[in-house]
């Protein structure tokens, strides 16, 4: 199945994401004190910088939250429509009635 991934940036920098700087550094930090899982965290680490490299929304190109939701909003309406993913389940009953309700709240926001 085919993954989109949508990097959102709330209140924080993607090259302070990209390596491990400041205040989201630390907390890396203290997450790699407590897990004491070089492994898994050189992992996240490469995730990390991978997708802060993505095109991503960050909070400070835009004037305001609300402008920035409805970006996002936008952006994922547009590549949802009329993509009902079929794996989601073997017999995905009820289904389309769901996604109704899921596009009734992008609406309401737009």
């Amino acid at each position: 199945m085919k993954q989109i991934v949508l990097p959102i940036f709330y209140d924080v920098d993607p090259s302070e994401v990209r390596h491990q700087k400041w205040i989201f550094g630390e907390s890396f930090d203290k997450l790699r004190d407590k897990l004491q899982d070089n492994t898994k965290m050189l992992k996240w680490k490469v995730a990390l910088e991978r997708v802060a490299d993505l095109s991503s929304f960050p909070l400070a190109n835009f004037r305001n939250e609300s402008e920035f939701i409805q970006e996002i909003i936008q952006w994922v309406d547009l590549r949802m429509v009329n993509q009902t993913p079929l794996s989601v389940a073997k017999y995905p009953i009820g289904i389309e009635s769901r996604i109704r309700h899921i596009y009734q709240h992008f609406k309401y926001w737009k």
